[in-house]
């Protein structure tokens, strides 16, 4: 009998701390929104919240109108591995899918010079696009492309080494300015060539 009394005993004093312990706790929630209101208060104007939710909505705006132009045209790297050499740039591979590829004219900052060795070899690419600036197309670099149709090649070109065409299909056209190096390079490959 002594035991369950013992046990009763301990058992209310136990429930009597936990309520204890709770009516603390409800005291403290109750007071606290009165501090955060005063928090809430000195934090700013109402024209610092306005100009805060303008900007947010800023951009968010900018945000959804990058994903509407699409990520490729935003942050060409994703379609691209390349390499960084002599304050320029060397494309390495191109790994995007889209069929109509531009390989900008700058990468991470900096000038695209190549297009590296097998850098498009065997893509499904239907054109392509070298900006302004790039200067070499090396070994291979759209070796075995049979989808490819169409090229333009900037008046910055100064030199295509061996192969980078070889195994394309022989309706390729190359797009090029008048009386350039890659005007001279097409034409002397028998290549069909339109030149502005």
């Amino acid at each position: 009998m002594k035991r369950t009394v013992c046990g009763f005993l301990a058992g209310t004093a136990l429930c009597l701390g936990v309520i204890g312990c709770r009516q603390q706790r409800e005291t403290e929630v109750l007071e606290a929104p009165a501090q955060l209101d005063q928090t809430v208060s000195t934090a700013g104007t109402d024209a610092e919240l306005a100009a805060f939710l303008a900007d947010l909505d800023r951009d968010r705006a900018l945000y959804l109108e990058s994903i509407e132009t699409g990520l490729k045209s935003a942050a060409p790297e994703r379609n691209f591995e390349f390499e960084e050499k002599n304050g320029g740039v060397t494309v390495t591979e191109y790994i995007g899918s889209d069929p109509d590829v531009t390989v900008p004219a700058v990468l991470n900052g900096l000038p695209v010079l190549t297009v590296g060795e097998n850098a498009f070899r065997g893509k499904k690419v239907k054109t392509v696009v070298l900006s302004e600036g790039i200067r070499t197309l090396d070994w291979f670099a759209f070796y075995g492309c049979t989808e490819l149709r169409s090229i333009t090649l900037p008046a910055s070109l100064a030199l295509v080494e061996y192969g980078a065409f070889d195994g394309c299909n022989s309706t390729l056209t190359v797009h090029c300015p008048i009386g350039s190096y890659a005007a001279t390079y097409a034409v002397s490959c028998g290549m069909h060539t339109e030149q502005s």
